[in-house]
């Protein structure tokens, strides 16, 4: 078995050697052929986990291959690596999916992750066939990862140094196309405060109007309270609370609160509104609003601008 381990790897080294040199020997068209991340676009919020994987498609006999793929390493972290032991947390279970039809009959150069100075993570694959296996035609799974999300942000998934070959160590053409992560972007907000009057006498309703707006990338659920307090005294009385439900990205709804003066002390009053902060709100400073005062009084006594 040690021979023909040994003719993989001078197989991978041979197709390697090609590829970086002028003596190319092309098998087939690089744009049909392309290893690429699939989805090319994920999406996903801090805490929770993605899968990508990277393909090979329409190849014609394929027996061997090699890649890398960085990723920022503060946004995404793989969850079957080790990174304290700098090693596979289960040997049998690791990213690469060789082609079915090669069984246990292939030889692996290389499979780690490496945490670089610049910031990245790199995986590094290289494998190749073992005779009697067959070259390989058609769309192929290369690797799987599920990576776990630990931060906000975006990062390029970046596939660099691919190398695919026949079983005579000819490089086959390809194309490499990236993928890319970002995490979804969550951020409500209250964009209006309107009372319907500057006055309001004592032992009375005053109808104020606040607008709340998803300004994030999925629908949202949230309460929004109103508020008033006495400039003077300090006194914060709720007006009440309405259930946002489902707010679609990008839209915004008006919600009517009543506030009742019965009781409420003569005077002057800022009024607010306030929307609870979503997990992962981007811009928890644009949950609350101030907007404007309103004066109660025995009788009215404000122009209504």
């Amino acid at each position: 078995m040690n021979h023909i381990k040994a003719l993989a790897v001078c197989l991978l080294i041979g197709i390697t050697f090609l590829t970086s040199s002028n003596f190319i020997v092309p098998l087939a068209d690089a744009q049909s052929t392309k290893i690429l991340v699939d989805p090319s676009a994920s999406t996903a919020n801090v805490g929770e986990t993605i899968t990508i994987s990277v393909m090979i498609t329409n190849v014609q006999e394929m027996f061997g291959y090699e890649f890398r793929l960085f990723w920022n390493t503060s946004l995404l972290e793989s969850t079957l690596w080790n990174y304290t032991t700098k090693e596979w947390i289960n040997y049998s279970v690791t990213p690469s999916t060789p082609p079915a039809s090669w069984g246990d009959r292939y030889y692996v150069g290389r499979e780690d992750i490496t945490v670089l100075d610049d910031g990245r993570s790199r995986y590094f694959l290289s494998i190749a066939a073992i005779p009697p296996s067959p070259p390989v035609s058609g769309s192929f799974s290369l690797a799987t990862f599920t990576f776990k999300v630990i931060d906000e942000g975006s990062t390029l998934l970046d596939l660099a140094n691919t190398v695919v070959g026949d079983q005579y160590a000819n490089s086959i053409p390809h194309t490499a196309v990236d993928g890319f992560f970002t995490t979804i972007r969550r951020d409500v907000a209250i964009t209006k405060v309107q009372p319907k009057s500057p006055s309001v006498t004592q032992n009375s309703t005053l109808r104020i109007d606040v607008e709340a707006t998803n300004f994030g990338e999925i629908a949202e659920n949230f309460t929004v309270t109103t508020y008033v307090n006495n400039t003077i005294t300090g006194e914060i009385k709720v007006v009440g609370a309405q259930v946002v439900v489902n707010l679609a990205p990008s839209t915004f709804r008006e919600y009517a609160f009543y506030l009742n003066t019965v009781n409420m002390t003569f005077g002057i009053y800022w009024v607010f509104a306030n929307a609870t902060v979503v997990e992962r709100d981007v811009n928890a400073t644009n949950n609350q609003m101030v907007d404007g005062t309103i004066e109660v009084t025995s009788h009215v006594t404000r122009d209504v601008t």
